[in-house]
C-alpha cells in the first residue's frame, strides 16, 4: 500500500513544498519591481505645444483670480478718511482694536490691584496666598 512519506510535495521532507517557495519568492520579486519601477518613475517631458497651451491656461485662471480680487475690492464699502484716523487713535489709546470690552478691563485692573498706586508691597501682602509654602518669611 501506502509509502511512508504521507505529505503531498515532491521534496519528500518536512515542510512546505519547495516548488510552491520558490513560486512565492518569484511572486514577491515581481512584486517588489513593480513597486520600485512605479516609485521612480521619470517625468513625462511635454512638447512645446503642450508646454504652450499649459502656460495659456494657467494665465487664464491667474487673470481671473485677479479680476476675481479687483471686484471684491471694489465692491467693499469705502470708509472715510475721518473714519481711518478715529478707527486708528482707538487702536493706539486703548485696547478696542483687540476686541476687549472696557468694562472688562477696568474690571481686571481693580481685581487685581493694578491701578490705584497701590505699592508693590500691598500688592504681594494681598496676594500672599499665591506665594510658596514653607516660604512663610518671604517679605
Amino acid at each position: 500500500g501506502q509509502s511512508s512519506t504521507s505529505g503531498g510535495g515532491s521534496g519528500g521532507g518536512i515542510g512546505p513544498d519547495t516548488s510552491m517557495l520558490a513560486k512565492k519568492r518569484e511572486e514577491n520579486e515581481m512584486a517588489k519591481e513593480r513597486y520600485r519601477s512605479g516609485r521612480n518613475r521619470q517625468r513625462r517631458h511635454l512638447s512645446a505645444e503642450e508646454r504652450e497651451e499649459a502656460l495659456k491656461s494657467m494665465q487664464s485662471t491667474a487673470s481671473a483670480v485677479d479680476a476675481a480680487r479687483s471686484a471684491k475690492i471694489a465692491s467693499a464699502p469705502k470708509r472715510s478718511a475721518d473714519e481711518e484716523e478715529d478707527i486708528g487713535g482707538e487702536a493706539r489709546t486703548s485696547t478696542a482694536g483687540r476686541g476687549e470690552a472696557s468694562f472688562l478691563r477696568d474690571m481686571s485692573t481693580k481685581v487685581h490691584g493694578m491701578g490705584g498706586g497701590a505699592s508693590m508691597a500691598d500688592r504681594i501682602g494681598r496676594n500672599r496666598h499665591t506665594n510658596q509654602r514653607g516660604s512663610e518669611s518671604f517679605l
